[in-house]
This record gives structure tokens, C-alpha cells and sequence, in this order.
């Protein structure tokens, strides 16, 4: 369990805070790249996409799909940000709902593979501790 009493008094907040914010930071702008590699086929740049309203959109997602009402892993939420982004933009893709679908099946790879592979960093640190441990 995270003891938040002994991480305060570590003095070790402030730099958990600002990892927080980089890794958000670069979260949300990773999905603003995704976006405009999927829409770079039909000719579409940065300049048909705000970045600050893209990133809004995307939180509004990523706070919608962690609702219990969402559906599995917030399939729906995502598309309809996706949908607000392309509509707000005055940006008429084709398929536009299959784009935000497989951005979205994208992000659900993504973070099931880093997920994955820290279950196992984690299981192999735990296992050369516990021989360390045993060996003494």
C-alpha cells in the first residue's frame, strides 16, 4: 500500500508531482502525433487540429472511459472525443469512426504491452531478490 504521510515527509512530492505532469504531458501529446498520423493520409496537418482543444478532448476520454457506466475500456467515449475533436476542427474525414476506432484499439495495445512487460520486470526483480535473499 502507498503510504502518502511517509512520501510527503520525504520531501519527494514535488518531483512525484512534476513526473506526473511530464508523463501526462507526453501522453497526451503522443495521442495528438497518433492522431495526425492517422489523418496524414488524407492530407490533413497540425494546422487542421488545435492542439489545447485535441488535449481537452482527450481528457474528457480518458475521464469518461475510467466511469464504471463507460463500457469495456471506454470504447465509446474515446470515438465520441475523437468525433468532438474532428467536429470542432470543421475537419470532414472519411470514416471518421473507424479512424477513432483504431486509434483507440492502438492506445489499448500500447498499454497492454507496457503493462505487460512491467508485470514482468517486476516479477523478474522479485524473483533475483528473493534468490539474493535466500543465498544470504
Amino acid at each position: 500500500a502507498i503510504d502518502l504521510d511517509r512520501i510527503e515527509h520525504s520531501g519527494k512530492l514535488p518531483q512525484l508531482a512534476l513526473l506526473t505532469i511530464l508523463l501526462r504531458l507526453n501522453k497526451y501529446g503522443s495521442l495528438y502525433v497518433l492522431l495526425l498520423a492517422v489523418v496524414g493520409q488524407w492530407g490533413l496537418t497540425f494546422y487542421n487540429f488545435n492542439f489545447g482543444l485535441s488535449t481537452v478532448a482527450f481528457i474528457i476520454a480518458e475521464a469518461s472511459a475510467s466511469l464504471p457506466i463507460s463500457g469495456i475500456m471506454g470504447f465509446g467515449a474515446y470515438e465520441t472525443s475523437w468525433g468532438l475533436v474532428f467536429s470542432l476542427s470543421n475537419v470532414h474525414v472519411p470514416y471518421m469512426s473507424r479512424v477513432a476506432l483504431v486509434v483507440h484499439l492502438i492506445t489499448q495495445i500500447k498499454a497492454a504491452t507496457v503493462g505487460i512487460l512491467a508485470i514482468a520486470c517486476f516479477l523478474y526483480y522479485e524473483a533475483k531478490r528473493t534468490r539474493s535473499a535466500a543465498g544470504s
